[in-house]
């Protein structure tokens, strides 16, 4: 039996380490709208591997790790204030190697627009995948796909602009 409480606690540790990674990402995002340092974007690098894939769908994707944070400094400066928030979290831990569903709610705000078009609330279920590293967990895939979004002030656009190369599908 002890083997088996080793192998639970090992597990429950495990989803906790994952689940942690995930909510490292999104407090990262929120922490680059606020602080656009070189040490605020190397703690938002350090959340993912170096060959991570982040995936917005029709806002863009990107192959690397260092594409996708090139592409959020000019982001960061366009996203407004920012809150992220992460729940109802499954997660599948395979040894080295975890996935983790889990939905999520972004707050954006732009206190220089007009008040009708300040705020940008979206829902997205993300599907992410992580692998264990020497450091801990690291996102290996963000990818958040949007349930729904109310964007009276076009803020989406203004975040992912569609020139630059990375043009949503159409």
């Amino acid at each position: 039996m002890a083997g088996t409480d080793d192998q639970t606690i090992s597990g429950l540790i495990d989803r906790e380490a994952v689940i942690e990674a995930c909510c490292r990402y999104a407090a990262a995002v929120d922490a680059t709208a606020r602080d656009q340092s070189d040490a605020t974007f190397a703690a938002y690098a350090d959340t993912m591997t170096e060959d991570c894939v982040v995936d917005y769908g029709p806002f863009g994707r990107f192959e690397r790790r260092d594409d996708w944070i090139e592409f959020a400094r000019g982001l960061a400066s366009r996203a407004g204030l920012c809150q992220h928030l992460y729940a109802n979290f499954f997660v599948e831990v395979d040894g080295d190697s975890a996935h983790a569903v889990f939905n999520a709610q972004a707050l954006h705000f732009w206190g220089e627009q007009p008040v009708g078009e300040q705020l940008l609330v979206a829902a997205a279920v993300f599907d992410n995948l992580l692998r264990r590293t020497p450091a801990g967990w690291r996102l290996t895939r963000v990818q958040p796909n949007i349930q729904f979004a109310h964007d009276p002030g076009g803020g989406a656009l203004r975040m992912f602009p569609v020139s630059g190369g990375q043009a949503p599908p159409g």
